[in-house]
């Protein structure tokens, strides 16, 4: 559960690792109404993506892991200039190389 200003978000994600080294897994967004599924999913992403650069995080990789992206990718017709997150560039974010 993320909270961004005192409000609660419905986005979800895990965390797996140990010392400075871990992964995020930002689950997907599904469903609809009543079984609706991480529905804030690119607020929440924001709000994990800023507290990040809020700490000096560095970003060493990010992958999207699903079928449709997948098949895009494998097919030619995903770049990674598409996989970037829209109105993300003011949040400090440092890429490793």
């Amino acid at each position: 559960m993320i909270i961004e200003s005192a409000r609660e978000l419905v986005a979800n994600f895990e965390t797996e690792g140990q010392g400075g080294d871990f992964s995020i897994v930002f689950k997907s967004r599904g469903g609809s109404g009543d079984v609706a599924f991480n529905r804030d999913y690119m607020p929440g992403l924001k709000v994990l993506l800023s507290r990040l650069a809020s700490i000096d995080t560095v970003i060493k990789a990010v992958t999207l892991d699903s079928g449709p992206a997948r098949s895009a990718v494998a097919a030619g017709t995903m770049s990674a200039a598409q996989l970037r997150i829209p109105e993300t560039s003011g949040l400090g974010i440092r890429w490793s190389s």
